[in-house]
């Protein structure tokens, strides 16, 4: 099985918070068999989202330092969509597209674009995300949940 991890559920593996649970527990019950994929600007999102705990005061500068090496030790085991000119080129459609009507954020188009751009090399069996926006929109293009509310396989 492959699944497509946005930023905010990377971030509940390493950081306990509403849907640390449901997200380790996917990733247990798949064990092995689970290929995780990853976009290249997660690797900066998460940087900058164990910063900004740190900034806010809910972890000290050294669980931050060790949780992001954890990570970046991790990320050998996952396979990371590169961000190109062609993920570049599909955000700008996504935002034509979807962004009249919907909060389609900057990052959301790249992580999405990153996940339909790597399916055409990789199938990708589901996306997973916490963020409604990022949601409505993938579920355009290919299967996505959101761990804390729909039933994860």
């Amino acid at each position: 099985m492959t699944a497509f991890l946005d930023t905010n559920c990377l971030v509940k593996i390493y950081h306990a918070e509403v849907g640390t649970q449901e997200i380790t527990d996917f990733i247990m019950r798949h064990g092995s068999s689970l290929t995780v994929i990853i976009a290249e600007i997660s690797i900066v999102e998460f940087r900058s989202a164990f910063m900004r705990r740190c900034r806010m005061g809910e972890i000290s500068r050294d669980v931050a330092d060790k949780t992001i090496a954890i990570f970046h030790n991790d990320t050998a085991s996952m396979l990371v969509a590169p961000l190109s000119t062609t993920v570049v080129q599909e955000s700008l459609r996504l935002l034509e597209t979807h962004a009249g009507n919907l909060a389609l954020k900057t990052l959301d188009s790249l992580q999405i674009s990153s996940a339909l751009v790597f399916s055409r090399i990789t199938p990708i069996d589901m996306v997973l995300s916490s963020d409604k926006t990022f949601l409505e929109v993938m579920r355009k293009y290919l299967t996505a949940l959101n761990p804390m509310s729909d039933s994860l396989p």
